[in-house]
């Protein structure tokens, strides 16, 4: 079977390489396989570099899905091939197998080549191939996470992009934030996913980056407003315990020392001497967390 007899052609010519004048040495980039399917089956027969030196394009004269040939790009920082077009063994294609040229437009968006068979007569034809644009680099620079939650507040989004592109902005949860242009309004408590979407270009495809936002509800500010200490000792004796906060949250009280005072619901009762701290808890409510206020009451 092919795939158990894989040999490495390592051709030092045809294959990728790189030469040191200098040092008179060269290292092997990419060893191209016997195996047909992987699109890289030996005889390279055509290679040319991108503006930015960052990329070859080349061709084989076998190999790829159909075995008659193949358009290859190989990234030479990380070492990386990919293929992009595969030859047909049809004739009627007009690419069929045994590329033999290849060159970049200026724009650097096209190949040309040639093939020394196939086309409408099956002796050869010229080829053009618009190669894949590639993807920007997306990233948000606002907002900032996570946000307190205070009626009608606004924020504005941005991001950068490699490419340029026009950039709208969609939220996930717009009971969360909601979305004009690149101004975000914040509706509620909760979470919401922003996502920018980067239009397409002449030199770059649409591609889009997402941010996490959460919104944190508000500490309600809490006052007491009775009692009043100190309180003089009266058997019993009661008073009632009032508060007010920001939120409107439902309001229980709490004593720390029974002995001294007891509390049913907002009234307090004077059981004897000494000092308790009497707590008033808010609960959450709305866009408002829970929270608490204490007040130190002495009975004398």
């Amino acid at each position: 079977m092919l795939k158990s007899t894989i040999q490495i052609l390592s051709i030092f010519i045809a294959l990728f390489f790189m030469a040191s004048a200098e040092a008179q040495s060269e290292s092997i980039l990419y060893s191209f396989s016997q195996y047909y399917n992987n699109g890289y089956v030996g005889a390279p027969s055509a290679l040319t570099l991108s503006a930015d030196g960052k990329t070859l394009y080349g061709t084989t004269s076998n190999g790829g899905a159909y075995g008659a040939g193949a358009i290859f790009a190989y990234n030479i920082s990380t070492g990386t091939e990919t293929t992009l077009y595969s030859f047909s063994q049809y004739y009627n294609n007009g690419y069929v197998g045994a590329p033999s040229a290849l060159t970049l437009s200026a724009d650097g968006k096209t190949l040309y080549g040639t093939t020394s068979r196939g086309g409408a007569c099956g002796v050869g034809a010229i080829f053009a191939f618009s190669l894949p644009l590639p993807t920007p680099t997306v990233n948000f620079t606002q907002p900032i996470s996570p946000l307190a939650y205070s009626a009608g507040k606004s924020f504005s989004l941005s991001t950068t992009s490699t490419s340029g592109g026009v950039v709208t902005y969609t939220s996930s949860s717009t009971n969360v934030i909601s979305i004009t242009g690149s101004t975000a309004l914040v509706k509620g408590i909760g979470t919401a996913t922003i996502t920018a979407t980067v239009a397409a270009t002449g030199n770059y495809t649409s591609a889009s980056a997402s941010c996490l936002v959460t919104v944190t509800p508000i500490i309600p500010t809490i006052s007491f407003t009775q009692p009043i200490s100190p309180v003089a000792y009266s058997a019993g004796k009661s008073f009632s315990l009032s508060t007010t906060s920001t939120s409107g949250g439902n309001v229980t009280y709490s004593s720390s020392s029974s002995n001294v005072i007891t509390i049913s619901g907002s009234t307090a009762l004077v059981k004897g001497t000494g000092t308790a701290t009497i707590t008033a808890t808010v609960a959450a409510t709305g866009n408002y967390a829970s929270g608490n206020a204490t007040r130190s009451v002495t009975v004398k």
